[in-house]
């Protein structure tokens, strides 16, 4: 027995006991069969991204932490519910930006952006502080949305891709690892550029 408990133990610290928690809660997991297809993205060359697909690039500066992104999508019924980004999520947790850029991609079904996004887990450093993201996503009617993150009125430079948070092609590149076509590369860049450094807490962001 004491050997069975002390294995857990192991298996527990080690991290391997812990089950990887599911991409998306509330009614929207089931109701359109929300699923994580890994951090690389599928190119959009001749229009060819699937209807349905929902990519996300994400920028964080602040203390090695669990920073996290919860994103709202709506089903056609009306029902709602979060795609939850980081820590023991699919795609792992958000590193900080000397580390990468961070990348996911969902397959969303018929659902759509609400709007509202929350940012957990940022621990300030004294730089920028926060977590930006743009998103990339072709819905299930064949219309395509690009959002990034936005705030209240900056009283300081904090849009990723200029200074102090400026990169050039290459840099970019070695931070967006992830990415291996060149085409989706762009995707990511377009989605990325311009977005603000937001912190803890609910941000609504309007879609169109």
């Amino acid at each position: 027995m004491r050997f069975v408990i002390a294995l857990f133990a192991l298996l527990a610290t080690a991290g391997i006991a812990h089950a990887e928690e599911p991409a998306a809660t509330g009614a929207i997991a089931e109701a359109c069969r929300i699923n994580h297809t890994g951090n690389n993205w599928d190119s959009n060359r001749g229009n060819r991204l699937a209807a349905g697909t929902l990519q996300v690039a994400l920028w964080y500066d602040g203390r090695p932490a669990q920073p996290a992104l919860a994103i709202q999508l709506v089903a056609p019924n009306g029902q709602k519910g979060f795609i939850h980004i980081g820590a023991n999520r699919p795609g792992g947790p958000i590193d900080i930006f000397g580390q990468g850029i961070e990348t996911r991609q969902y397959r969303i079904g018929q659902c759509k952006l609400t709007g509202l996004f929350e940012v957990k887990g940022v621990v300030p450093n004294g730089m920028i502080d926060g977590l930006a993201f743009g998103i990339y996503a072709r819905y299930g009617d064949n219309t395509y949305r690009v959002l990034r993150s936005v705030g209240r009125p900056a009283t300081k430079a904090e849009f990723v891709g200029a200074w102090p948070t400026g990169m050039n092609t290459n840099l970019f590149v070695q931070r967006a690892s992830e990415v291996t076509d060149g085409i989706a590369r762009e995707q990511t860049w377009a989605a990325l550029y311009g977005a603000q450094v937001l912190p803890n807490g609910k941000h609504q962001i309007q879609v169109k």
